[in-house]
């Protein structure tokens, strides 16, 4: 008993000496006294003591803010001797930053700074520390100062030793929280194997960040949320990095005017402290109808040669990628089309569109010397194709430079390219501009065409608020059209000959998510001839325009033409009215054609592709009758100058294409008239079928009627006219009324009055003759 008595005694009297001897000891090594700060043992106990953080108020600046609530350390008496520390609870630590115009000070950066050289930090450098600990944690935050508001950002660190109380092999985390953002670190370090793992877990929401750093971020983006999950490992020879491998995924989505981008890139390194090779894939943006993704592979990053090489591939929807062969030494940037890469040439396709290109050869080099920067782009594409449209774009041919330092830029581009249809050249684009020190970039080109030339340009500068302005325009002078061409680009056209000439003006502009403007076009003098289908027209006058652009909407536009022959139809002018409600939905405002010497009217009229069958209805004044039998194809009438007047419904359909439907026209009361008809082949042919149509066509050769009422209906490819009237022949018919009706007689019969009902099938190549010869 009086031995446990002298050895309790002895440790109530020696050991909170001992143990606070060695406290002070391990914070003087911490922070030696006499510096900015220092730390200092408030209790003293057996198995645990509290320290506090006293600043020397005179060495530090006056807006200097950190304090510190609580700081315990539990231990062993005996193993607190040897210098280790069971655990290190530090609790309320907080850090004040502030910022000034973007800039962060930080007062308590030089709080434990040490003077003069040290040796350079290693894993092992950790074994010869003056104290060891099993767990450290620490949970506090850092407060920031702006001129806009105060933000307070937690942060939560753990560490532990995980093989008892050595060192051998550390463990910890940490969290930093803002709002909704958050970002999680775990480590693991084998001091044993000097190697070091880290996995990283981070979200980011751009609606919870700081005020500064909204403010900063583009008008146009509206919000940006993130994923991130990273993991690495890396091994130490001493100070130095023998090896690495880390990998990252980011799933991301940011909000802009034109649509939800998402943003999906995973990320590969591995090397040493010299060399790295690394790969990035699926840097994909799903903008609408435009999906982009890069891919980068094979990079290879040497520090000592200062040198980055590597090969991109580009890709737009699911084409092929365009490969790209990049590179940096010397403060030289150059970039290449891989020569003799497949992927070059492939299917390129932006929705429902699908575009062929071949060969694409592209080039950039790029230097920044003094802070001065130097670049030139050279692209050329021998063909872009667009199959479905037979069109093609060649000779593709860009040329840029840029030279200066930032506000003093100027710029050049150059750019020129052929169009083609069914292979053959049909255009020539080319266009150049420049950026002058301040800007704006001017640019302007000309387009020939069908043997005119129009000519563009505008002028694109940063507006207010971080966006674009741009104002475009374009110009075409009244001059006439080569359309011999047409016959050469589509065979079904052979023999058309088109003549007119043209103008065009437009212009259009954006800002600040606002934007209009306006085109129109003109043609006049217009000739239209096609002998082999007997058809030709005259003084064609064309206007049509889009005046509230972005919006497809039109006023009012003009059609005009004169001397229309269609077979046996003939115009002699017409005028329609027309509108443009949508690309896909017009109005027929309007029509007016001179027709067989009377007025032809048409109503206003809907045409859209959704209805299968449009009916218009055409109101016919006082018509020739004899131009009207011509051109219908009963025959030649020399009799007199009567007239005719009624409405014909006219149904157009897909299927059907121009028929009429229960057409009507009338003589006009009280007014008398002759037919001396000269029958056309198809009408003779209808008069051998039937004994009252023989003597109705017989009575027309020479009749006088009293009133006259013609019937029109299409079905198939035959116009039926019905002709009914009330007259007398003018001379004697070999025919007689019998028993059974009309018959026909040896002797000539003189016909006081007779109402004369017959129906005749003309086919429609007899009068409307797009088709044949005759």
């Amino acid at each position: 008993m009086s031995a446990i008595s002298l050895i309790t005694l002895a440790v109530v009297l020696f050991a909170p000496p001992l143990i606070t001897w060695q406290i002070n000891r391990i914070l003087e090594n911490i922070i030696p006294e006499g510096e900015s700060a220092e730390f200092r043992l408030s209790h003293a106990g057996l198995y645990r003591s509290d320290i506090s953080l006293v600043f020397h108020d005179e060495m530090l600046p006056g807006d200097f803010s950190v304090g510190l609530d609580s700081c315990v350390l539990e231990y062993h008496p005996l193993r607190l001797l040897s210098g280790q520390i069971d655990s290190i609870r530090v609790s309320g630590l907080t850090v004040r930053v502030i910022a000034t115009n973007g800039v962060l000070n930080v007062p308590a950066v030089d709080l434990f700074a040490k003077h003069g050289e040290s040796e350079p930090f290693t894993l092992e450098s950790i074994r010869s520390l003056p104290v060891k600990v099993s767990r450290l944690q620490i949970d506090g935050g850092i407060v920031a100062k702006t001129t806009d508001e105060l933000i307070v950002i937690p942060v939560y660190m753990t560490a532990v030793a995980n093989e008892g109380r050595q060192w051998d092999s550390i463990s910890g985390n940490a969290t930093v929280m803002l709002a909704s953002n958050r970002l999680s670190l775990e480590m693991a370090c084998d001091v044993q194997r000097q190697t070091i793992s880290a996995t990283l877990d981070g979200v980011l929401s751009s609606y919870s960040l700081p005020y500064a750093i909204r403010r900063a971020m583009p008008e146009s983006l509206y919000g940006l949320n993130a994923n991130l999950k990273a993991a690495a490992d890396a091994e130490f020879d001493g100070a130095k990095l023998v090896a690495f491998d880390a990998s990252a995924l980011c799933d991301a989505s940011a909000y802009t005017p034109s649509g939800p981008i998402a943003l999906r890139p995973s990320i590969e390194v591995s090397g040493d402290a010299s060399c790295f090779i690394a790969s990035v894939t699926g840097l994909r943006s799903d903008a609408p109808g435009f999906p982009v993704t890069l891919d980068a592979t094979n990079i290879v990053c040497d520090f000592a040669a200062r040198k980055v090489d590597g090969t991109a591939y580009v890709e737009i929807s699911t084409n092929a990628p365009i490969a790209i062969a990049f590179g940096y030494a010397t403060n030289r940037f150059h970039a290449a089309t891989a020569p003799g890469a497949t992927a070059n040439s492939g299917s390129l396709r932006i929705g429902s569109t699908a575009l062929d290109y071949a060969d694409i050869s592209a080039e950039l080099d790029a230097a920044l010397k003094e802070r001065a920067l130097r670049a030139d782009l050279s692209v050329e594409i021998p063909s872009v194709s667009y199959t479905a449209a037979d069109t093609a774009a060649t000779n593709f041919i860009l040329k840029a430079s840029a030279e200066g330092s930032s506000g003093t830029i100027t710029a050049t581009v150059e750019a020129r390219a052929d169009v083609a249809f069914r292979g053959m050249d049909v255009a020539r684009v080319s266009a150049s501009g420049r950026l002058p020190p301040g800007g704006p970039f001017a640019y302007k080109g000309n387009v020939t065409v069908l043997g005119a030339a129009l000519e563009f340009g505008g002028d694109i500068a940063p507006a207010a608020r971080g966006g674009i302005r741009a104002t475009n325009y374009l110009a075409m002078s009244e001059q006439p059209l080569d359309l011999a061409i047409l016959s050469d680009l589509i065979p079904e056209l052979e023999g058309l000959k088109i003549n007119a000439d043209a103008r065009a003006s437009g212009g259009y502009y954006f800002e600040g998510g606002k934007s209009g403007g306006a085109i129109g076009f003109v043609l006049s003098n217009g000739t239209v001839e096609w002998p082999e289908k007997r058809f030709s027209a005259s003084d064609i006058r064309l206007t049509f325009a889009l005046p509230k652009l972005p919006v497809l909407t039109s006023d009012s536009q003009v059609l005009r033409f004169k001397n229309l022959k269609y077979g046996r139809l003939e115009l002699e002018s017409g005028r329609m009215g027309f509108r443009m409600y949508s690309p896909t939905v017009w109005f027929i405002d309007n029509l007016n054609l001179d027709w067989c010497g009377g007025k032809v009217r048409g109503e206003s009229t809907r045409l859209s592709p959704e209805n299968r069958r449009t009916r218009i209805t055409l109101h016919a004044d006082r018509l020739n009758l004899s131009e009207l039998l011509h051109q219908i194809g009963i025959g030649v009438d020399s009799g007199g100058a009567g007239q005719i007047s009624g409405t014909m419904p006219v149904v157009v359909s897909r299927e059907d294409g121009v028929v009429f439907r229960d057409a009507y026209l009338y003589s006009t009361p009280g007014e008398e008239g002759r037919i001396e008809l000269a029958p056309s082949r198809a009408v003779l042919d209808a008069a051998e079928e039937s004994v009252n149509t023989s003597l109705a066509v017989d009575a027309l050769r020479s009749f006088d009627y009293s009133w006259m009422r013609i019937g029109l209906n299409t079905e198939g490819e035959t116009l039926t006219a019905k002709l009914q009237m009330d007259g007398k022949p003018a001379n004697k018919l070999y025919y007689s009324v019998g028993r059974d009706g009309i018959v026909k007689s040896s002797q000539p019969v003189k016909f006081q009055g007779i109402i004369l009902d017959a129906s005749f099938n003309i086919p429609l190549t007899e009068t409307l003759s797009l088709i044949t010869n005759e």
